[in-house]
């Protein structure tokens, strides 16, 4: 599968599960990744835009239309993803996650560094 798949905890913002598609695009193990938070995790900056797309889809649920964001990977660098995100469960019931669905675009538009 060449999409990486990511889980978080709704709540907490803690990443709960990311498949190896996501461990190759990211560029560390689950075992760096998973309990974790974007600031944790990322730059900043970059933990900023993940927690703004967080919100937005809080307010949605679910964001089916891929947008595409560049980021500053902490181990692989600049490059563009596109995501499509849901939610699942509402916010009141305990298995309230979001679901992420990634890819790297960046070797195919020729962005990464």
């Amino acid at each position: 599968m060449r999409e990486g798949i990511i889980a978080k905890d709704a709540r907490s913002l803690r990443y709960l599960f990311i498949n190896k598609a996501a461990e190759q695009q990211i560029g560390m193990s689950r075992t760096d990744i998973v309990g974790k938070t974007a600031r944790e995790l990322f730059s900043p900056e970059t933990a900023e835009l993940i927690e703004k797309r967080n919100r937005q889809l809080l307010a949605q649920s679910q964001q089916l239309e891929p947008i595409v964001d560049t980021i500053c990977n902490p181990v692989r660098g600049r490059r563009v993803i596109s995501w499509r995100r849901l939610q699942i469960g509402a916010p009141g019931e305990d298995s309230h996650m979001f679901v992420s669905m990634v890819e790297d675009l960046s070797d195919q538009i020729g962005t990464a560094d």
